[in-house]
């Protein structure tokens, strides 16, 4: 199989993971997580699967599907992945959107959405601190 082949398949299964793991939990005042190698006196990570309601969450499968349709690359950055997708006004809105919803409900990623000029990409960042990236990882199938 072809590198760009796999790298999609390695993202779209990495932006589907995440959001179809929450939903399929039930509804909870939080789960917690701990990453692969967690030392122990750090935090867990925190998923509060009630932050979205029923129709935020469908739509936030939507959103989902939809990005992970349209991305076009993954780099490894160093304290998780980048996310290439197309530079258009719909697809900028929809990664925004997608941000405001998965921030509430995975408050431990940060998200960075840089748009280039002249045409360059969108690339949507998620990243955290120490611990964020091997959890990743270890639920995006990554690496």
């Amino acid at each position: 199989m072809n590198r760009r082949v796999r790298l999609f398949k390695v993202t779209a299964l990495a932006c589907a993971l995440l959001p179809a793991a929450l939903i399929a939990a039930p509804a909870q005042e939080g789960t917690r997580m701990k990453a692969p190698n967690q030392a122990a006196s750090q935090q867990p990570f925190f998923c509060n699967l009630s932050a979205l309601n029923a129709e935020q969450r469908k739509h936030h499968r939507e959103l989902t599907a939809r990005l992970r349709e349209s991305v076009a690359e993954v780099r490894e950055l160093a304290d998780g992945y980048g996310f290439r997708l197309p530079a258009d006004t719909a697809h900028i809105s929809l990664a925004a959107e997608w941000v405001t919803l998965e921030r509430l409900c995975c408050p431990f990623f940060a998200f960075q959405i840089d748009v280039g000029s002249d045409g360059q990409p969108l690339w949507l960042r998620l990243t955290g601190r120490d611990g964020v990236k091997p959890f990743m990882e270890s639920e995006f199938g990554l690496k």
